[in-house]
């Protein structure tokens, strides 16, 4: 899948205009699914990088890693089986979805690094992986039960996780 192949299957929110690139380590203040806030260092793996990337920032975080996969990775959600907010217009209701990562047979990567779906640690999921569909990620960008992200920190930590995991490159 080409860049401009993701663009479009998965297109991302508005962007904040910034005067100049983010850097790894510049601040970034990234708000949290409980309504609360997280200060990180763009790109700086910490434990504050993990809460914010695996509790409301997991779709950016797949959305950059994506962009630095090969062809044989995907997006893919992880949840809920069934729709409980009752809202379901879909096949597949944005409320299902309690993570977002990259897939490759049965490995998946995140913001805790890679793992195989039949041992997920400490978060167990229902469902998933179920790959995404663009009418997915477009409900769960404008939806006000997600996280509203920016791609530019997201893209610096996909970088360090590349690093860390050189199989997304693979």
């Amino acid at each position: 899948m080409t860049s401009d192949d993701i663009a479009d299957r998965y297109p991302l929110p508005a962007q904040l205009d910034r005067d100049e690139p983010l850097r790894t380590g510049d601040p970034v203040v990234l708000p949290l699914a409980d309504g609360g806030s997280v200060e990180v260092g763009a790109g700086v793996m910490n434990a504050h990088a993990q809460e914010a990337y695996a509790w409301g920032h997991c779709h950016a975080l797949a959305r950059a890693l994506l962009e630095l996969a090969s062809d044989r990775w995907t997006l893919a959600w992880f949840g809920a089986r069934n729709c409980w907010c009752g809202r379901r217009a879909r096949q597949t209701c944005e409320c299902q979805v309690d993570h977002v990562a990259v897939v490759r047979d049965s490995l998946v990567l995140d913001i805790s690094g890679l793992w195989a779906v039949e041992r997920p640690g400490p978060r167990a999921f229902e469902a998933g992986p179920v790959l995404m569909t663009t009418a997915l990620w477009s409900a769960i960008c404008a939806s006000p039960n997600w996280v509203a992200t920016d791609i530019e920190p997201a893209r610096l930590f996909a970088a360090t996780l590349a690093k860390q995991e050189p199989v997304l490159l693979r």
